[in-house]
């Protein structure tokens, strides 16, 4: 009997039918950031023109992320750079649009001499409820590396749409 209700249970959820929300696969995205200053094209939005910085994105995902720094430390014997912030995305995905927010975690080294960035990365979870319009539901995440002699960040990361 438990074997059948098991049997049952992942047939409705492959039909989609049942109690269980059925929700797009996660989808792999990638692309590259370029930090720009915020209100300044393309990262023009006039509401965010007050971020402390903008990333222009393109790639699987394209618009702009805004951020908003909430605390950041630096070591200046090591050069060791740690930031938060909040974030919005206001952009699109293939055919979706809209908005959701994240949460930025960088960390970076830095040439205590010089101030001139040797490495850095972080990760963008994305707030729970926070998408609109097309991406209403989405959860995932978003993850930068940055390549620092070609002055840019390449993102890669999982987004999943609610149905």
């Amino acid at each position: 009997m438990r074997k059948s209700l098991v049997v049952l249970l992942a047939l409705a959820m492959v039909l989609g039918l049942g109690a269980f929300p059925v929700y797009a696969n996660n989808t792999q995205v990638g692309g590259v950031g370029v930090l720009t200053a915020p209100g300044s094209s393309p990262c023009d939005d006039t509401e965010h023109g007050g971020a402390d910085y903008a990333l222009a994105m393109t790639g699987d995902l394209v618009g702009c992320i805004y951020g908003y720094i909430t605390s950041f430390s630096y070591q200046e014997n090591s050069g060791t750079y740690q930031e938060r912030a909040d974030e919005i995305f206001i952009g699109s995905w293939g055919d979706v649009e809209g908005t959701f927010s994240l949460t930025e975690n960088f960390t970076g080294k830095f040439d205590p001499d010089t101030g001139d960035q040797i490495h850095g990365r972080c990760q963008h979870p994305i707030t729970d409820g926070s998408g609109t319009g097309g991406f209403d539901g989405v959860s995932g995440r978003v993850d930068f590396k940055d390549d620092v002699d070609a002055g840019i960040a390449v993102y890669r990361g999982h987004l999943k749409l609610g149905s």
